[in-house]
């Protein structure tokens, strides 16, 4: 009959050993790792949120002072003006960006262009045969605008169209991203030449 031994002592436990459990010290590691993961993400969403704030923001701002262009390149031609007045000298509440003169009388048919300084918006003025004038707000948040004439010569004058053979009407608006948003406002500046119908020579 074959011999069959048979084992009789008492188990090793370290055979059952094989794997171990984390310890202290590699449990507060993994939760150090994964914290600065987690960070490292939180800090990357937030500045790709705050890059599509600016981004809409400054799209926003373009299509504003492109209206607003719009509207002057409408208004331009429409009719023959007596006289075309660029941006003139800024008070603490105005400032003159564009004035249409209608007729020889500076005060009874005129449409005027202005930044309301202490509102921070561009504001269109309309005069017409004398009666109070009507005013409506384009764009808010503006913090800056100027225009000038090029001649056809090429050089830049800020007097009257009735002064000078003016080409083009410079514009320039510098407009405030994310107002109210501290730490994120930016500023945006919009230019633009808008060309002067032949009748305005």
């Amino acid at each position: 009959m074959p011999f069959k031994a048979i084992w009789t002592g008492t188990p090793n436990m370290n055979m059952f050993r094989n794997e171990k459990g984390l310890t202290l010290v590699e449990l507060l590691a993994a939760i150090t790792l994964i914290g600065i993961i987690a960070g490292v993400i939180t800090m990357a969403l937030q500045q790709l949120n705050t890059g599509n704030q600016v981004t809409y923001a400054r799209q926003k701002a373009q299509i504003e002072a492109r209206s607003v262009s719009n509207h002057m390149i409408g208004k331009l031609r429409e009719q023959k003006y007596n006289l075309i007045m660029p941006a003139g000298a800024a008070t603490a509440e105005q400032q003159n960006v564009l004035t249409l003169f209608k007729s020889a009388s500076r005060t009874d048919n005129y449409i005027r262009y202005y930044r309301d300084i202490p509102n921070q918006t561009l504001v269109v003025e309309t005069v017409q045969d004398g009666k109070p004038p009507a005013r409506n707000v384009l764009i808010h948040d503006i913090t800056g605008a100027s225009s000038y004439f090029m001649t056809q010569s090429g050089q830049t004058s800020s007097s009257g169209s009735s002064d000078i053979q003016v080409k083009y009407l410079h514009l320039q608006f510098q407009m405030t991203l994310l107002p109210g948003q501290k730490g994120k406002q930016q500023a945006y500046d919009y230019k633009t030449d808008i060309t002067i119908p032949s009748w305005d020579k």
